[in-house]
């Protein structure tokens, strides 16, 4: 198992030399760390030992290099802690010390160096018991502590056999992570070109593989790669990687970028977090603070929200956050961050971000914003649980694919077969690549039902509504579309709805005619009825009809037509069905003549003994009906059909 150790310790505490002894290999590699004597950037080595392939980073200690230092601790599986025996634990052995707990590095050794120029036993107890001290309470506390001298090579052998030990029994975890590569390192190699450098947190990068450049979301080919010094054609998680990469020159690469998987991860500047305050931070951390951010290899400017109504989250506590970044960044479910003061420059705390892109939040949204994202930190080890509750978190509006991969960072394969399997079970619902909760589903066909029994009660002559007009309405109170229509289709195989065609209705509900609304359909079909083809218009049948309201007239009227005995051909006109047929029967008769089955108005108007003014509604409705079809200044009628040519009513 491949596994990848990080130095931490003071200044001046030994820690290149250390990594010297154990690899033959010298870290410091910029003229100016030769000359000083101390680590300014990051160093590299590996080691290959009985089956094993251990990758170090090592780096600064000085406090003024500290933000170097976060550049190497992403992506890290365990840590080599380093203590002088001549100064013992030191300030910044205690803020690397908090910074590996903070990014929850819970395996590795703590080597006390520089043992051959100490020749009193105590002050070496002494050390050791500071070194307890320091790491009591926490997991660090049971690894074991090895005194050394890397100029005698004392205890070299037995660092190098418990770290061979720790490689031997690492699991590493994120299998469902798509390929996740932050850039420590961008360089030319003369004949080469850009080659890049990091640790490979994730996933798997095969050569020739196309990755996505973030947060440029810039394509790049690789076109060869090296893993511990060798040539490779595959790297794989937790290995020291540099990438050969084709299509970015490498002064336009950063440290703080990302190459991963294309059309996986997002782009933003805003997360909901977890952060942890230390103990030790002077002050709370407070609404509106400006922080430094240190996550993978980038370090960003953030604005601080407490999602909390005190507005502050104290020394020694836990609180959640939402961080608004200065600059986009690439963020997932899970990812280690660690928190710094703006200036002067000190360690505060740390966390993981929970949710990527997150939306702003509103004062009273914040118990429900906690309790969401505390759902989540619970489900963090359940795949299937943890996106059950996103989805369910999305409501009545869902979450798309695309979603998903932003927030959790998961390899498309690995998303999909833990849907289908909580799909099977009944504990996700697919719609038009929409995901819902049962609930949700639930809460769409109780909307339907709302609305539909709303519109009957308020049109009682309506038998049934268009569809279109319940989406439009269930909209307005944040259901999606593809919810609603599963809904729909849910309700019609229960019974409790009726669908015909675009329009719906609650099943079994009758429309019935008052006794009023009754004499007023008598009138209205018997005139409809003696007027022919030339009846009055909609707005002239009040005195008619025997009433003042013409809304109540209009309700009688679509009554009447979906009843089947009139026709309503326009706003302004409707006829009675008997006589509207036979007009059709005579287009039919001529257009069967026709050699081009054609009629223009002229010819309608001598069919019919229309004037324009009846014509033309006629004419538009028959187009809307599909019986003809307009070219030109002239209408192609279809062949007669066995159905009734005016069932679209």
């Amino acid at each position: 198992m491949d596994l990848i150790v990080v130095t931490a310790g003071h200044i001046d505490h030994g820690k290149t030399e250390l990594i010297k002894a154990l690899t033959g290999t010298d870290t410091d590699r910029l003229p100016q760390e030769k000359s000083r004597g101390i680590t300014i950037d990051l160093g590299f080595a590996e080691l290959a030992f009985n089956g094993c392939r251990i990758g170090f980073i090592d780096v600064p200690g000085h406090e003024k290099f500290v933000r170097n230092m976060l550049a190497g601790a992403g992506g890290i599986d365990s840590v080599l802690l380093i203590v002088a025996a001549d100064e013992g634990v030191m300030p910044q052995t205690r803020e690397h010390f908090e910074i590996c707990r903070l990014l929850e590095i819970n395996s590795g050794i703590i080597a006390i160096t520089k043992c051959d120029l100490v020749d009193d036993r105590e002050l070496v107890d002494l050390v050791r018991a500071e070194i307890a001290e320091l790491t009591e309470a926490t997991p660090l506390a049971a690894v074991p502590v090895i005194e050394c001298s890397s100029r005698t090579h004392a205890g070299i052998d037995e660092i190098r056999s418990a770290l061979i030990e720790i490689s031997r029994n690492f699991r590493r975890g994120g299998e469902l992570l798509a390929a996740r590569l932050p850039i420590d390192r961008s360089f030319t190699v003369k004949g080469f070109g850009t080659v890049v450098t990091g640790t490979l947190v994730s996933g798997n990068i095969e050569d020739q593989m196309e990755l996505e450049l973030l947060p440029e979301r810039r394509r790049v080919r690789i076109r060869g790669i090296e893993t511990f010094g060798q040539k490779a054609q595959r790297a794989v998680a937790g290995q020291r990687v540099a990438l050969n990469i084709a299509g970015k020159a490498h002064n336009e690469i950063k440290r703080g970028m990302l190459l991963a998987e294309p059309a996986i991860f997002g782009v933003s500047q805003s997360a909901d977090a977890l952060i942890r305050i230390l103990a030790t931070a002077p002050r709370p951390l407070t609404d509106r603070q400006r922080l430094r951010i240190h996550t993978g290899t980038a370090e960003l400017m953030a604005r601080v929200r407490i999602l909390d109504e005190s507005g502050e989250i104290r020394p020694g506590e836990s609180g959640f956050i939402q961080l608004r970044f200065e600059s986009p960044s690439t963020f997932i479910f899970g990812q280690r961050f660690i928190a710094r003061t703006y200036s002067p420059q000190h360690t505060i705390g740390g966390g993981e971000i929970i949710l990527p892109s997150a939306k702003r939040t509103k004062r009273r949204e914040f118990p429900d914003c906690r309790r969401f994202l505390q759902e989540m930190l619970v489900a963090k080890r359940d795949p299937a649980k943890l996106i059950r509750t996103i989805i369910g978190q999305s409501g009545t509006s869902g979450v798309s694919d695309a979603r998903l991969l932003e927030i959790l960072g998961w390899r498309t394969d690995a998303l999909h077969k833990t849907i289908s399997e909580a799909t099977i079970a009944g504990e996700i619902i697919i719609e038009a690549g929409q995901y819902y909760s049962p609930a949700s589903a639930a809460a769409g066909e109780r909307k339907i039902l709302e609305l539909l029994d709303r519109l009957h009660q308020s049109n009682p002559l309506k038998g049934n509504f268009a569809t279109m007009e319940i989406l439009s309405r269930a909209a307005v109170s944040g259901f999606s579309e593809p919810l609603i229509s599963f809904a729909f289709r849910r309700l019609a195989e229960k019974g409790k709805i009726e669908l015909r065609g675009d329009a719906a209705s609650l099943a079994g509900r009758d429309t019935k005619l008052s006794v009023t609304q009754a004499a007023i359909a008598e009138k209205l079909k018997n005139l409809l009825f003696e007027a022919g083809l030339q009846p009055p218009k909609i707005s002239e049948l009040i005195d008619v009809a025997g009433s003042r309201d013409l809304s109540a007239i209009r309700s009688v009227l679509r009554y009447l037509a979906e009843s089947g005995e009139i026709v309503i051909v326009s706003e302004e006109f409707a006829f009675d069905r008997g006589r509207l047929l036979a007009l059709l029967e005579k287009i039919f008769e001529y257009a069967d003549r026709s050699e081009d089955r054609t009629i223009d108005v002229a010819a309608f108007k001598e069919i019919s003994g229309l004037s324009r003014k009846f014509a033309i509604p006629i004419l538009e409705y028959l187009d809307r009906q599909g019986i003809t079809r307009r070219n030109g200044d002239r209408r192609v009628v279809r062949k007669r059909q066995n159905r009734n040519p005016t069932d679209k009513n």
